[in-house]
């Protein structure tokens, strides 16, 4: 019997332990209830609706992580740590198995029993690829009394060209034929399908009462439309509004939807950009409408003229009254109906009547029309056969699947110094992703490592600096005692002269006697005409001959920041940093740890107020800014031939110049004395002709000292900075002088059934039709 036992053990300890491991595995899994300390609902990135099903991520880019939770027993108050990271799809993995390389870390106030949202700021990886990848977020909440963690929660990730379309409305029901119309899927061979490719993920963005959109246009870079339904400007934040008007400015494109919310609107902050300048309501105009459904009625569609009688026979609906804007213009055969307005690089839509009307849902071309008049995308045709329905182009388009789907663009992520190509889209992350390898990134960074850390001096160095030494240590420190009359004191004056030659050589070849702490930086605002709202890219480098910790404080929220590296994962053995939020008025970047006699470099971008705009009044420039500026220049491209110049120099606060602009092949060569060829690297690459496209006009200038918005703790002795400075100051402005529908429609059944019975496998036979 004892023998039977001490066989027997080991088997009921292991038994007893699979069952506390199955207990363990069921209690996580089950639903947090309120006995628990801590009750914490899903994880959500935003935008988002408030289903964990339809949430995606887009690889690449920053993003808003927001969380709920509910203290049970007691008040709480602690700090939750939020990380992200990219598993393989069928992958268990917990928190630190995948490649986190940054967490967040922001501070909670929880009153017992009421649930509470907290928003946490992160930056999702890239990680070689999608394929069967997800994005995995998980947490924990550290009061000091209790230590708690959520389930982890998996996200689905985005494609290169897929983008959100965020839709602000309290009726998302009149809102299901965007869900499942043709331009949401690009051209495929296949037949249309749910589960295919997107241009855009639509998201109706209000969950548990809260609007779900980021503060900041640095987390909308997924977003590329923005529709306005109903929604009060005062239900969002004030953060949220100012982060859609700059999301705007860099490309963003905002549709407002008539009549439903005009006024609100036209009062508001966002006023300054609708293309229609509100002066109250209106009876809708049925002639107007008919023509609109006329003009852009896809041909053979046989809804178009019933709709078209419909729209005149019924009675007067409510529509927006006002002028079109000056600097706005109204769509082509729509009766001024429908009205855009270019807003820097982005763009607002505005429709007078409420585009979910019944009418429109009865008419089979409003896909057609949204596709080109609202969204500008390219004319489409549809084939169908045995194979299925084939969406293409009607005709060849310029852009990429990306460009097309997005016009948001930032400078230092997206702009080509290629000749001949203007942006180069992300294979992953596509356009307007934090990017560390982008082509003015890398050459940031190249100008930033030739002015960073120890300079080694070259052997002319040495020789002119001995040759000096002797000079001043022997005859000229004869020459002036013995003019004093006091010659034994040369010998008293070796010694300084020799710690002064010392400091001097030190000083000279950037090395500290071994004890240095350096920062350099360079850096590239990138303005819109006439905005004072600013994007700044700063890379940044950190030398010390000890190692040491280091802290980046921001001094506004519109901030961001991480060490280079952390996206294709080089960041070796060092310690992950963290990106602390909510503290202060601005985030800090936290434990950025530099070793010994090495330097680092960090990436960094912020949405700053420069106090001011610089835009073209007339034939003048004016800088409104706070920013002195020198070696100014101005380019424009109207033509295919060439550009035209126009040299400025300084420029100073208030200051206005006439532009002189004249046409040559190059640069004329300006002196720059910023220690670094900064000038050969980028701004002679975004002063060039074949550089920018036609109908633009770029503004280029230097600044010597650094920029508001972000210190270093400790500050270094040594700082070295340059900021180049870009102005996008016009862009070319929209072709909208016919009407681009789509050259048939998508074949209903009865149509696919005929086209097989007469074996016609081309349901297109004609070319789109235009209005002038």
């Amino acid at each position: 019997m004892l023998l039977w036992l001490v066989v027997s053990l080991p088997w009921f300890v292991g038994c007893d332990g699979c069952r506390r491991d199955e207990a363990a595995k069921d209690n996580k899994n089950k639903p947090p209830g309120p006995s628990e300390d801590i009750t914490f609902g899903q994880a959500m990135p935003l935008p988002s609706n408030g289903s964990v099903g339809t949430a995606a991520i887009k690889p690449g880019h920053w993003f808003t992580l927001r969380q709920s939770m509910r203290s049970n027993k007691s008040d709480q108050r602690g700090e939750y740590s939020s990380q992200a990271f990219v598993i393989d799809g069928s992958s268990t993995a917990q928190s630190g198995d995948g490649n986190i390389a940054q967490d967040c870390l922001r501070p909670v106030v929880l009153p017992k029993g009421r649930m509470k949202q907290f928003d946490s700021r992160l930056l999702a990886g890239l990680d070689g690829g999608i394929g069967n990848k997800r994005l995995a977020t998980s947490g924990r909440l550290s009061t000091g009394a209790l230590i708690a963690t959520p389930p982890r929660t998996d996200h689905g990730l985005m494609r290169a060209e897929e983008y959100f379309l965020v839709i602000l409305t309290n009726r998302p029901e009149r809102f299901v034929s965007f869900q499942v119309a043709d331009w949401v899927r690009p051209p495929t061979d296949i037949e249309l399908a749910a589960n295919g490719p997107a241009n855009y993920r639509i998201v109706f963005a209000k969950s548990g009462g809260l609007w779900s959109i980021p503060e900041t246009m640095l987390d909308m870079t997924s977003t590329a439309v923005v529709f306005w339904d109903d929604v009060s400007p005062n239900e969002l934040t004030a953060f949220q509004r100012q982060g859609i008007i700059d999301w705007v400015h860099f490309g963003g494109r905002l549709i407002v939807n008539g009549d439903t919310i005009a006024t609100e609107l036209a009062s508001s902050e966002m006023g300054g950009l609708l293309p229609i300048t509100v002066a109250g309501m209106m009876d809708l105009s049925g002639e107007s409408t008919a023509m609109l459904v006329e003009n852009w009625g896809v041909q053979k569609d046989d809804t178009t003229p019933v709709v078209a009688a419909l729209v005149r026979s019924q009675a007067s609906r409510v529509a927006v009254a006002g002028d079109v804007a000056d600097d706005a213009m109204a769509i082509v055969g729509t009766d001024e109906l429908v009205a855009m307005r270019r807003i820097n690089r982005g763009t607002v839509v505005m429709s007078r009547f409420d585009l979910t009307s019944e009418w429109m849902l009865k008419w089979r071309s409003r896909d057609s029309f949204f596709n080109a008049a609202i969204l500008d995308r390219p004319v489409r045709e549809f084939k169908f056969d045995t194979g299925g329905i084939r969406q293409q182009y009607a005709a060849s388009d310029p852009r990429s699947p990306v460009e097309m789907n997005t016009s948001f663009r930032i400078a230092g992520r997206d702009l080509s110094l290629t000749p001949g190509e203007l942006q180069r889209p992300h294979p992953i992350s596509g356009l307007g992703g934090w990017r560390d390898d982008s082509d003015i990134a890398k050459a940031m960074q190249n100008a930033l490592r030739e002015q960073a850390g120890v300079k080694i001096p070259p052997f002319s160095f040495a020789l002119r600096s001995l040759a000096f030494y002797l000079v001043v240590l022997v005859p000229l420190n004869y020459v002036v005692f013995g003019f004093l009359g006091r010659l034994e004191w040369a010998w008293l004056a070796v010694p300084f002269l020799a710690l002064l030659g010392a400091a001097w050589i030190a000083r000279t070849v950037s090395l500290d006697l071994g004890l240095a702490r350096n920062q350099s930086e360079v850096a590239l605002i990138e303005l819109q005409a006439g905005n004072p709202r600013g994007h700044i890219t700063r890379f940044a480098s950190v030398y010390n001959s000890l190692s040491g910790t280091y802290q980046f404080e921001f001094d506004s929220r519109d901030a961001a920041a991480a060490p280079i590296g952390i996206l294709d994962g080089t960041l070796g053995e060092l310690a992950p940093t963290t990106f602390r939020y909510g503290f202060g008025d601005g985030p800090v970047l936290d434990q950025f740890a530099v070793a010994s006699n090495r330097t680092r470099l960090l990436h960094s971008e912020q949405v700053l107020d420069f106090g001011g705009s610089i835009a073209i009044v007339g034939e003048q420039l004016q800088n409104d800014t706070n920013l002195t500026l020198r070696d100014c220049a101005a380019v424009r491209r109207r033509d295919a031939e060439g550009a035209e110049y126009a040299n400025i120099g300084e420029l100073a606060p208030g200051g206005r110049v006439k532009l002189n602009w004249h046409q040559r092949r190059g640069l004329e060569p300006r002196n720059m004395d910023d220690g670094s060829s900064l000038r050969a690297k980028l701004v002679e690459p975004l002063l060039a002709a074949n550089m920018i496209p036609l109908g633009t006009s770029r503004f280029v200038a230097v600044i010597d000292k650094p920029v508001q918005g972000v210190q270093l703790v400790p500050e270094a002795p040594r700082q070295s900075t340059t900021t180049v400075v870009l102005v996008n100051l016009g862009f070319a402005g929209p072709s909208n002088d016919i009407v681009r529908r789509d050259v048939n429609l998508v074949p209903l059944a009865k149509e696919r059934e005929a086209i097989l019975l007469d074996g016609d496998n081309d349901s297109t036979s004609s070319a789109p039709i235009v209005v002038p």
